[in-house]
């Protein structure tokens, strides 16, 4: 729902005040959000992410070179990547296939059967606040059909079970 859309943007905006780098740095309301002008329905200007470059550095190592650069080196236990084909026509526009094929790789890979009690934190990258309610699902963090239930709950809150972008993720 756009209301449900409009929780993430609150969330995420309300996460990124405590980000040091945050691009911007404001609060809003569900009723701002739904009242913001409309780009293409059900998108609104504050559903979107300001314009931004950032840039991310992920340095991959052995176990004996990892233990010489960090006393606390992160393990990859699966990867996995697929990308949208020339099905523009036949692909669902509210779900990614590519998402959900890659996180099954990679949940098998790395022996992961409830991402949302495994997780301890979920960053995603949301273009769109739909997205990141599409994302919950696809990633198998609630049942195909819950998303803006889990957004109400308030478990992808930092006081949740799983919180979610608290980086502020794209906002």
């Amino acid at each position: 729902t756009e209301e449900a859309a409009a929780l993430v943007a609150v969330k995420n905006r309300k996460n990124s005040m405590l980000n040091p780098k945050a691009h911007v740095k404001r609060e809003v309301t569900v009723e701002e959000v739904l009242a913001s002008r409309p780009l293409c329905w059900p998108i609104k200007a504050l559903d979107v992410p300001p314009i931004s470059d950032g840039a991310c550095a992920v340095v991959f190592a052995g176990e004996a070179d990892a233990a010489a650069i960090t006393d606390r080196p992160a393990w990859v236990h699966g990867m996995a990547y697929y990308s949208e084909a020339d099905n523009g026509p036949d692909r669902s526009m509210i779900q990614s296939e590519p998402l959900q094929l890659a996180a099954a790789k990679v949940y098998k890979e790395a022996g992961i059967t409830n991402p949302f009690r495994q997780f301890d934190v979920a960053e995603l990258q949301e273009p769109y606040t739909c997205f990141e309610l599409s994302y919950y699902e696809g990633l198998g963090l609630c049942p195909e059909g819950s998303a803006a239930e889990l957004i109400q709950s308030g478990e992808t809150e930092l006081t949740g079970s799983l919180p979610v972008n608290p980086s502020g993720g794209c906002m």
